[in-house]
Order: structure tokens, then C-alpha cells, then sequence
């Protein structure tokens, strides 16, 4: 083993005071160890060759604090959020988990803990009055530290005490957890608008400007990304707090006032904090006097989208399929909430979630829609019912509530038959189990990772089989479905017209990066309907109800009890009864398919095979918002013009978003996807330096970086944007070209 000596003095010749420790020990036992100071030449009466050594930190060893990564997660993040130096130490198992810096500043101690967890921390900061274990210390577990060598660079202890907070922050998110309730305003504090609408506050919740309102008290947006981040007033470079989704206002920083550091506050309460002082009653007298808390519906869906605006029917139009980074990329937030049995499902799913996702109770709704209606119905196209419905959201997010929602409504309505088990793991079950009954829904949770094995079958070959057989079934919906004769046609299955319909669900990051053009373009992904959606502010807390309206019982025991056709195979083989469209949305939707055919000998192979997929989900989609008119009594409804406006708009929405992504995430070779990853970094990153890239992209080459830099600058896809640090000028990377020198 190392010389504990030795290495003792070479730490105090670094200008840090060190400490004796028990051999295996992980603290000190020496009666005043916090003041105590050991000479180079003492160092030799306090150590031997067994014992472990500690630094003291903070003022004792020149202003030196340690970042110590007590979570896995934190340890894996930390090169995102944290500076980079050049003193970073760990142990045998633990590697990385120390960060040495200088700090100018105060900079305290400080443990981040997850809730709930009996104290469990993620991150600490440690300085004043704390001392860390270094090598070559032994661990209790018989861990080797290791020895302190190279530099710790020097930073602004509020800038490091930020990123340390947001490493707090971004576990806690990665758990799927809520550290603390938003900062929002006493229940008796807001006063209702109308008997049955929005309190004024609830309503800037969901309209607010939160950006405007940071802008003008004086706060300076640093860059985007998924978190952006916020520097307060006075502070003219570094970050102090992070907005998400333009609602989550997260501060950091003890020095922002009005704000309290580490406290998440939802648009109210970022209102009544820099308008109002923190007084909510007359933040409220104020927005209800600027028009806020007007009578809403009980169950709005458009008002839980925040900021979402409704484009007019033209802007979608097929006759208008301009680029998608051309135009505004908004869901079509009034195809929410169909008539008839798709918008009752979709009120009850709103009604009866903790976290109301009207995305996603629209794509449960209508994957519930398909497998009951399957076999029965079609229109003059051909189309049929079947249906894949994927609902991508963090974890936590309420994605979960549709699929529980419909395995109660079919238990109750008696339709168990046409729910598959959730444990399906191969091709051969899947099939199996469709084979018993011709109409089934498979609910699947993570489908991401589903989706992961189409690009590699040898990482998981069972999964591989079921993404090949949810392609071919969606196909074969026409016909006859065979498979399983290889070799012993006892194997046989046959199934004719097989309604294969699918809800999955997902995590974004895990979806989107899991894309290929094979997947996207002529696989399984482009078949899909695809809703998303992102963590709820305020959990819907009052008026939950578990009874199930008598009108959705009534109507999908009617689906289940229709026989299409007449004879004694009816129930067996039905004959569908065809929707007939009406002549101006028969018009519609064939002009729509000239619009696609027309745009796809334009396009890329690319685009074109994602555009043909638009106008086949278009006409699921009208054919199932006529169906869902069907009061279970009378003739079947007609398709018109209403129901295929409202379909193209939302499927042409689904492909653009597709296009989006996958110009973002698809790359053409492994060179492409270097590319790809650089410009999606400096997009996320707005303003970011080349030392900041340099570090996120540690996996590329020196020369690899540099030309993809120069690919990226000479095709304009980035520019060099001065920005002032100071008494200085810096230049920092941007996906916007630059008009000024940046403030």
C-alpha cells in the first residue's frame, strides 16, 4: 500500500490541511480535529503506513470544496450539469464521485435528499467545517481511494452551488419524483371566478406568460433545452434558476429575491412573487381585473393543454403540405374531444385521472374504439378499424391511466375476451392469443424498448419477433392472416381479418433515440398514432369519480352485441357494414390523397414513405370519429366532412411531428449521426462554448468534433455568436443566426 505520509505531505505542500483517520475508518476520532493545522514537518507524528488521511475543507485548505456524488444518477449526470476540473477522485466501485474545485465566495455545506427515502442523498456539497476521505485511504468495504492529483479549477460558489442543485433536480426527475409541492397560493387565498369555472389564478396557470414576466423584472435567458436555463437580475453570466415547459419555475439561487432558493414555483406563484411581493389575494384582485378566471366547461380539454392554440382547418390543409420547418408545428387541440362515445370516454378519463392528459385519453379512447368496432365496420376505401396508438410521457407522467381505463370498461361491459394479457414476451403469444379471438388489444408499456430491437433482433430475438408481427398483422386486416407452418403445419394459424390493436406507451428520450429510417419510413413506427405528453402541475385532487357514465356502457355493450352480416357465420367471418362517406368528405379526403401523391414526387424516398402513412391513419381516423356517433340503436352514422377535416388535421400533425423528430435523430450512417448528435447538443444548448461542447461530446475524436463544426457552420445549420462574459468577448455556438452582440 501507498505511503499515507507521503501523500500527507504532498497535501499540505498543495496548500490543504489533512487530517488522521482510522485505518478502514471513514471519519476522524481525534479530539478537535475541525481546527486542527499539521505542518510538513509535523506530518510524520500524526501518520503511519496503515492509517487513512482526510482533507479538511473549505477555508482550512484555501477556499477547497468537494461535490460528492452519493447516487448512481448523480454520478452519471455530473459532466452535464457540473464544471469541468481537473480534480476528480473516487474509489475502487465508486469511481468519479468526488469533484475538487476553488470556489470564490461563500459557498456552504449542503445535502440534497430524495423525499421520502429516510434521508437517502443524491448530492452533497461539501465545505466549512466538513473534511472527505482521499486516497490511499482503504474504504470499510475494502475500496481503494484514490490519491489526489492534477488541479481543481476555480469557480463562482453560486454557479457551482446551482449545479449542484440542478443535479438534485434532474435525479429527482429521473425517478419519476417530486421533491416539494409547486409554490402556489391557499385554496381560501383564490377566489372562484363562477360557480363552475377557472379561479383566476389556475386560469394564468394555464395562460400565463411566465418568460414575459421573468423578462421584465430582469431576468436574462441563458439557453434552452429541455430546462431552460435563467440567470437573475445583476447576474450577468451563470445560471440561478430553470423554467420547464415554460410553466416549472425552479430556483436555485439564495440571492434571487423575492424567490426562495431550492423552491419550484407554477406561473401564479412566479406572478404573485415578482408582481405583487408574495401577497396571492391581490395578485388575484389583479388577474381577475385582466380578464383571467372566465366560466369554463367542467372538463376543458383545450384549457389543460397550456398555450396550445387551435390553427384554423386550412392551415393543415392537405393542399397546403408545406415543409415542416416551415410552419407551426401545434396539435390540433379541438380534435380533443370527439362527439359521441370517444369524447364520453375521453371526459370520463379526464375526470377520473390524478394527472388529466387530454392526449392521452384521446389515443386510449380510440385504441378502445378499434378493437370493439373491429371486423364491423369499414368505409367504401377499404379502411378498417384496427388501430396502433402509442402515448409517449416521463415517468410519472399519468400515460398509465387509458390502459387501466380501458381494462375496467371492458370487464364491466363483458368484453374481457378482447383484451390480451400485458405480459406478452414473444411473437408466438402474440399470435396465439389473437387467434381466440379475432379483435384484440394489446395494452404495451414500455414500447420503447420494444422498438430498440427492430434496429438489432440479436439483442432480444423474442421481442424482435413481436415488432415483426404487430407489421405484418396491421396489414394483414384485409385478408387472411397465416403463420406458423414451417415445418409441422399443426402449427398452422389462420385468421381472417385479424384485428390487431395496440396501446403502447413510452418515455420520449428512450422513443425518439431508438429511431431509424427503417422504423420510421417502412417499419412499424410510422403506422402508429402518436400523443404525447409532459408532468402535470397541479393533480386533479377534488371531484375524482370512479362510476362510469351509463352512456359508455350502454354504447360499447351495443359494439360488443352487433353482429355485422346474417347466417351462421356471421359471428365467425362478418361481413363489415360499410360508412359511406358523404359527397364533400368523399371530395376531401380523395383530394387529400392527390395532395400526399403529389408532395411524395417531390420528397425525399425519406419523407415520401412518412408522408404515404398520413393519408391510411387520416382515414382510421374519420372512419372511427363517425363510428363513435353510433348511439347503439339506429343505422350506422355517415362519414363527413367535419370527421375527415378533423382526421387530416391530426394525422398530417403526427406526420410532421414524425418528420421532425426524425430529421433531429435519423441519421443516414454512423458519420451522419455524429453530426446529428453535435447539432441536437448546440440546439439544446443555445449559446453553448466549445470547452461545453468539447465536454458533452467526449466520445468524439479531436479532429472528428472540429469538422463537423466546420460542416455545421459552412452549411449554416449553426453560427459563431459573440456574446459579453465581463470585460471580455467570448464565442459560443448557436442554431440562430446572430443579429447583435449578445448581452
Amino acid at each position: 500500500m501507498k505511503s499515507t505520509l507521503n501523500s500527507a505531505i504532498k497535501y499540505i505542500q498543495k496548500g490543504w490541511s489533512v487530517i488522521p483517520i482510522p485505518q478502514g475508518a471513514k471519519g476522524p476520532t481525534l479530539k478537535g480535529w475541525p481546527t486542527l493545522r499539521i505542518a510538513a514537518d509535523r506530518a510524520e507524528g500524526y501518520f503511519d503506513t496503515e492509517s487513512n488521511i482526510g482533507v479538511l475543507l473549505g477555508e482550512p485548505s484555501g477556499n477547497l470544496v468537494c461535490i460528492d456524488l452519493d447516487h448512481d444518477i448523480a454520478v452519471e449526470l455530473a459532466e452535464r450539469y457540473l464544471p469541468p476540473t481537473g480534480l476528480i477522485a473516487g474509489r475502487t466501485l465508486r469511481l468519479r464521485k468526488h469533484w475538487f474545485y476553488r470556489v470564490t465566495g461563500e459557498l456552504k455545506s449542503k445535502s440534497h435528499k430524495l423525499p421520502d427515502s429516510g434521508g437517502k442523498t443524491t448530492v452533497e456539497i461539501l465545505s466549512d467545517g466538513r473534511q472527505v476521505v482521499v486516497g490511499p485511504s482503504i474504504h470499510p468495504t475494502g475500496d481503494e481511494y484514490d490519491e489526489l492529483d492534477g488541479e481543481p479549477v476555480t469557480v463562482d460558489a453560486e454557479d457551482l452551488s446551482v449545479a449542484v442543485g440542478m443535479i438534485h433536480a434532474a435525479v429527482i426527475e429521473r425517478l419519476g419524483l417530486q421533491e416539494s409541492p409547486v409554490v402556489t397560493p391557499p385554496m381560501d387565498r383564490q377566489p372562484s371566478g363562477t360557480s363552475n369555472g377557472l379561479r383566476p389564478g389556475d386560469d394564468f396557470n394555464q395562460r400565463g406568460d411566465v418568460r414575459d414576466l421573468l423578462r421584465r423584472h430582469g431576468w436574462r435567458f441563458v439557453c434552452g433545452g429541455e430546462n431552460e436555463h435563467w440567470g437573475r437580475p445583476g447576474k450577468e453570466s451563470g445560471t440561478s434558476a430553470t423554467l420547464k415547459d415554460g410553466k416549472l419555475f425552479y430556483n436555485f439561487s439564495g440571492s434571487a429575491s423575492p424567490f426562495e432558493a431550492n423552491r419550484c414555483y407554477g406561473p401564479f406563484g412566479v406572478f404573485t412573487m415578482l408582481e405583487h411581493g408574495g401577497d396571492f389575494s391581490a395578485a388575484t384582485v389583479a388577474l381577475r381585473a385582466a380578464g383571467y378566471g372566465e366560466s369554463l366547461s367542467h372538463v376543458d380539454a383545450s384549457g389543460l393543454l397550456a398555450n396550445a392554440t387551435s390553427p384554423d382547418a386550412d392551415e393543415f390543409d392537405a393542399d397546403d403540405l408545406d415543409d415542416v420547418a416551415d410552419g407551426p408545428l401545434i396539435f390540433p387541440t379541438d380534435c380533443l374531444m370527439p362527439s359521441g362515445l370517444l369524447g364520453d370516454v375521453v371526459r370520463h378519463n379526464l375526470e377520473t385521472a390524478l394527472y388529466p392528459q387530454p392526449q392521452f385519453a384521446l389515443g386510449g379512447a380510440l385504441a378502445l374504439l378499434a378493437v370493439i368496432s373491429g371486423r364491423k365496420i369499414t368505409d367504401t376505401f377499404g379502411t378498417q378499424p384496427n388501430a396502433y396508438i402509442l402515448s409517449l410521457g416521463p415517468s410519472g407522467a399519468g400515460k398509465d391511466h387509458a390502459r387501466q381505463l380501458n381494462k375496467q370498461l371492458l370487464q364491466v361491459c363483458d368484453g374481457k375476451a378482447l383484451l390480451a394479457p400485458d405480459d406478452i414476451e414473444s411473437k408466438q403469444g402474440l399470435i396465439a392469443h389473437l387467434a381466440t379471438t379475432a379483435s384484440k388489444l394489446f395494452q404495451i408499456d414500455e414500447f420503447h424498448r420494444l422498438l430498440a430491437t427492430m434496429s438489432d433482433p440479436k439483442t432480444s430475438p423474442h421481442l424482435y419477433g413481436i415488432g415483426t408481427a404487430l407489421l405484418t398483422l396491421y396489414s394483414a386486416s384485409r385478408g387472411l392472416f397465416t403463420s406458423g407452418a414451417k415445418v409441422d403445419v399443426t402449427n398452422l394459424k389462420e385468421i381472417d381479418r385479424p384485428n390487431c390493436c395496440v396501446l403502447g406507451t413510452g418515455i420520449p428520450d428512450g422513443f425518439w433515440e431508438n429511431l431509424t429510417a427503417e422504423n420510421l419510413s417502412n417499419g412499424l413506427v410510422g403506422r402508429f398514432m402518436l400523443f404525447e405528453g409532459g408532468y402535470i402541475e397541479t393533480p386533479n385532487t377534488t371531484g375524482i369519480t370512479t362510476e362510469i357514465p351509463a352512456t359508455i356502457i350502454e354504447r360499447i355493450k351495443a359494439w360488443l352485441g352487433f353482429v355485422a352480416g346474417s347466417g351462421n357465420l356471421s359471428v365467425v367471418n362478418p361481413t363489415a357494414i360499410v360508412l359511406p362517406h358523404t359527397d364533400q368528405a368523399r371530395t376531401r379526403h380523395i383530394n387529400h390523397l392527390q395532395s400526399i401523391s403529389t408532395r411524395r414526387m417531390k420528397e425525399s424516398a425519406f419523407n415520401a414513405a412518412i408522408w404515404s402513412r398520413s393519408g391510411e391513419r387520416a382515414a382510421k381516423l374519420a372512419l372511427a370519429f363517425a363510428a363513435s356517433r353510433w348511439d347503439g340503436i339506429g343505422e350506422m352514422p355517415t362519414i363527413e366532412l367535419g370527421d375527415v377535416d378533423s382526421a387530416i388535421r391530426l394525422s398530417n400533425y403526427m406526420t410532421r411531428r414524425l418528420l421532425n423528430q426524425g430529421k433531429k435523430f435519423v441519421a443516414e450512417n454512423k458519420w451522419d449521426g455524429k453530426v446529428k448528435n453535435v447539432l441536437r447538443i448546440i440546439a439544446d444548448n443555445d449559446g453553448i462554448s466549445k470547452t461545453q461542447l468539447s465536454r458533452k461530446t467526449q466520445g468524439l475524436l479531436e479532429g472528428e468534433r472540429d469538422a463537423i463544426i466546420r460542416h455545421l457552420l459552412q452549411t449554416f445549420q449553426i453560427f459563431l455568436q459573440p456574446q459579453k462574459t465581463g470585460g471580455r468577448t467570448k464565442t459560443t455556438y448557436t442554431t440562430r443566426r446572430p443579429t447583435a452582440l449578445a448581452a
